[in-house]
């Protein structure tokens, strides 16, 4: 599960600001928690490195049937996660798709770290964003559009 320290430490806040007040119907200084649960705030489960993850299990590429298959099923069971956490906290979970640009050198040398350098992985300084296609894949956009 993901962490939520962050989200935790919330509750109990209380509204000082116009906009949390004005949006949540709520009076100064009066407590967020209400806004926390029930759609009124939504918890992200990112990700990252979804192409090094299908090519280290089954050495195939999302842009092959195999690597697309077992990259969708594991989309599907990170939205499953995120489903069955909603439905125990009534609080909404969102899969995100993370841009973390900044992030991709140091999860890769983490990773070189904890496994080693392994071709096709962590070969590089770098872990693809999200669900997107390696950039030295020999692809175009329209067959990317297609995946």
């Amino acid at each position: 599960m993901p962490s939520r320290a962050s989200y935790r430490h919330s509750f109990g806040c209380r509204s000082y600001f116009v906009a949390v007040r004005c949006f949540g119907k709520l009076k100064k200084g009066e407590k967020i928690d209400k806004l926390l649960h029930g759609g009124y705030s939504t918890l992200s489960l990112g990700y990252a490195g979804l192409w090094e993850c299908v090519y280290s299990l089954i050495g195939k590429k999302l842009t092959e049937k195999e690597g697309k298959e077992l990259g969708l099923e594991i989309m599907q069971k990170l939205n499953d996660y995120c489903a069955k956490w909603k439905k125990a906290e009534n609080i909404d979970y969102s899969l995100y798709g993370t841009p973390l640009e900044s992030t991709t050198y140091k999860f890769a040398k983490c990773l070189q770290k904890r496994f080693g350098i392994i071709k096709g992985v962590t070969d590089k300084n770098y872990i693809t964003n999200s669900y997107h296609v390696h950039v030295t894949e020999n692809i175009d956009a329209f067959s990317k559009l297609k995946l």
